[in-house]
């Protein structure tokens, strides 16, 4: 399928999501905690991240007349503030956007095929040789499918310090 930077996704998508979090399919984490009660709703660490300004633009967007619908994230990374945007309710649909080829089909993978991304996190080894692995399908993005690529992505996202990724 063609790979456009721009993906949308609705409250009905994150449901999705939400299964990527929790690995089971079901609406609850294997931890016994609801998504609704995470303090994150992104599965990503990501150094400068916007989540932060979420109750910002919240204010901002109910004060508009008309109220926005919609929210652009030009540059999503772990997308926290769209994220709680659309889960609380306040959007009913986000448009996210990244340069980087690796973030992009993290979010593709993660929300198109939440079931197959899941089976890998269960199924991958933690170690210095599966590292590497990944980490030369991450620096060599050309050709991969958003599977594989978002995978790679995801695993250095989680084991390298901070989520540095180009570090």
């Amino acid at each position: 399928r063609p790979r456009h930077p721009q993906w949308t996704y609705s409250r009905r998508g994150l449901h999705s999501f939400g299964s990527v979090h929790a690995c089971s399919g079901r609406n609850e984490c294997q931890h016994g905690k609801s998504p609704d009660s995470l303090r994150y709703l992104s599965p990503l660490r990501y150094p400068g991240g916007k989540a932060r300004l979420a109750p910002y633009l919240e204010r901002l967007i109910r004060a508009q007349t008309p109220q926005p619908t919609q929210y652009a994230e030009p540059f999503a990374g772990g997308a926290g503030a769209a994220l709680h945007l659309l889960h609380n309710g306040v959007v009913d649909q986000i448009h996210l956007n990244d340069l980087n080829p690796g973030i992009a089909a993290f979010w593709r993978a993660s929300l198109d095929f939440p079931n197959q991304f899941c089976r890998r996190i269960r199924d991958v080894p933690l170690n210095l040789e599966e590292w590497r692995k990944q980490s030369e399908i991450y620096a060599s993005p050309s050709g991969r499918d958003d599977l594989e690529l978002g995978f790679a992505t995801f695993y250095l996202n989680r084991t390298n310090r901070s989520g540095i990724l180009d570090a």
